[in-house]
Parts: structure tokens; C-alpha cells; sequence
């Protein structure tokens, strides 16, 4: 008993719908292999895009994170340098409702010999 090889050649021709079923099935295994090719291609160029997007964002997190916290820090010195400069002209102005005469040698000696 002979068994049938599917890889052995015909020894006879095709016949016309033989060729047109081979040319038709060929067309679309050629068109299925590159669109497979494409897409790995462009699934690969893909990964390496998000990796380099994650890489940057993870950088301008770092910066922003470091930036939030030097604001935060100059916030912090902006409050209390304004608190001392509004209880400083707290007790001036308070000093010129009892005293006046102190007030302007706070006030001449602030202008002029602070510089």
C-alpha cells in the first residue's frame, strides 16, 4: 500500500481552477505573512517608544517632585519673613500712637543707617 506525501510534486500540470485556487490562496498567505511582519515591527517599535515615554516621565516626575518641594520650602520662609515684617510694622505703628518721637529715630535710624 502506497502512502500519499503531501510535499511530493504532481507529475501531471495544473488545471486552469487548480492554478487560479493555488494563485488566490498564495496572494492571501503572502498578504497574511507581511501584515504579521508589519505588526511585529510596529509592536516592537511600539515598546521601545513606551519605554523611552515612561523613562522621561519618570524623570519629570523626579524634577517636579523636587521643584514641589523647593516651592513648598520658599512658601514656608515667604510666610514667616512676612510675619516678622507685619509685626514689625505692628509695634511701629503702635510705637507712633504712644511714643512719636521714638518712632522717627526707628524710623530715620530703618532709612538711613541700615543700608
Amino acid at each position: 500500500m502506497k502512502i500519499n506525501n503531501p510535499f511530493q510534486t504532481y507529475n501531471r500540470g495544473y488545471t486552469a481552477r487548480e492554478r487560479r485556487i493555488r494563485t488566490k490562496y498564495a496572494t492571501l498567505f503572502l498578504l497574511t505573512g507581511l501584515a504579521c511582519i508589519w505588526l511585529s515591527v510596529k509592536n516592537v517599535n511600539d515598546a521601545k517608544e513606551l519605554e523611552k515615554t515612561e523613562a522621561i516621565n519618570t524623570v519629570l516626575q523626579t524634577q517636579t517632585v523636587k521643584m514641589s518641594n523647593t516651592i513648598d520650602s520658599l512658601r514656608g520662609e515667604l510666610f514667616i519673613s512676612s510675619t516678622i515684617i507685619g509685626r514689625h510694622e505692628l509695634s511701629l505703628d503702635y510705637l507712633k500712637e504712644r511714643d512719636p518721637q521714638a518712632a522717627r529715630n526707628y524710623v530715620y535710624f530703618f532709612d538711613h543707617q541700615t543700608e
